[in-house]
């Protein structure tokens, strides 16, 4: 048995902001206020900091490198060309994230018209978890990622956006344009689910 792998898997967030999601908050708000003063500095400690989360989330629905690097230049030129535009209001993150999403649709409808894209399959999610190469931890490891894709995709979409790209449930919510109660809602389906199929190591 493995329950220590399933508990830390398990804890939930709640949706209030923690003392590092207000820290955040407040990073950002001071890159976009330089942005509007259009300061360098501020948009290059912005890019270098959302560049690989960015990155990591357009992979599980661009395929390709090359793909995900012209996505994420497009949208980081945008909001220089847009800074002054933009307002410090904390929601500079859920901003980008949706950016990234529309124009990954956007790639994503260009791409079906060419040719049939391939089953969508999930890519193997990062837990923040004591690693070990001991058997138990490979067998959790091999019997959460079959779990995780046999969750539907748009829950298995809010649930990688949460655990992996570790976005609220608010910003999930604005990010897909869905309510709050649907974000938690299809967590909580989620935790049944893999509760349910990963019950040998509770």
């Amino acid at each position: 048995m493995a329950p220590r792998f399933f508990k830390q898997f398990a804890e939930q967030e709640g949706i209030r902001p923690s003392p590092s999601h207000d820290e955040r908050l407040r990073q950002e708000n001071r890159w976009v206020e330089g942005l509007r003063r259009d300061d360098e500095a501020s948009f290059e400690h912005l890019y270098r900091f959302y560049y690989p989360r960015l990155g990591q989330y357009l992979l599980r629905q661009v395929r390709s490198k090359r793909d995900v690097e012209d996505i994420l230049h497009s949208i980081f030129l945008s909001l220089w060309k847009n800074r002054s535009s933009l307002q410090p209001s904390g929601t500079l993150r859920a901003y980008l994230y949706r950016a990234a999403r529309n124009r990954a649709i956007n790639h994503q409808q260009r791409e079906s018209e060419h040719r049939e894209l391939p089953a969508d399959i999930p890519e193997p999610v990062e837990m923040d978890l004591h690693r070990s190469d001991t058997l138990e931890y490979r067998e959790f490891e091999e019997a959460f990622q079959k779990a995780l894709s046999n969750l539907p995709e748009k829950r298995r979409q809010i649930f990688l956006m949460h655990r992996t790209d570790q976005l609220t449930y608010r910003e999930i919510a604005e990010i897909l344009e869905i309510s709050i109660k649907t974000v938690e809602s299809q967590m909580r389906r989620s935790l049944q689910h893999f509760e349910q199929k990963l019950e040998y190591f509770i």
